[in-house]
């Protein structure tokens, strides 16, 4: 980790229930960081709160929503003032044949 990440400070991180976002979000949280987690699956989300070794702060929003990105980043500027650093993990998966049909 960087040296910015010596003190604790608050973090965002974009898809934080799964994979490699999980797992920052599990690290950064143990390190007594703020970890604030956006996601799409609430039941993830839940899940990763509960278990998270220190502050995680879940948002339910489907970065792909714009309306539902622009309430959520609204609420969360409005409620964490103190964010440092910003992690956007979230992925869009789209799938298409490789072959012309």
């Amino acid at each position: 980790m960087s040296s910015s990440l010596a003190t604790p400070t608050t973090v965002l991180i974009t898809g934080g229930t799964y994979g490699i976002g999980l797992q920052l979000v599990k690290k950064l949280s143990a390190r007594a960081h703020k970890v604030i987690v956006v996601a799409r699956r609430a039941q993830g989300l839940a899940l990763v709160a509960q278990t998270s070794p220190g502050p995680v702060i879940p948002y339910d929003c489907d970065l792909g929503d714009e309306t539902a990105l622009e309430t959520t980043l609204a609420s969360i500027t409005a409620q964490h003032r103190d964010i440092s650093i910003i992690i956007n993990n979230a992925a869009m998966q789209y799938s298409m044949a490789l072959t012309a049909p």
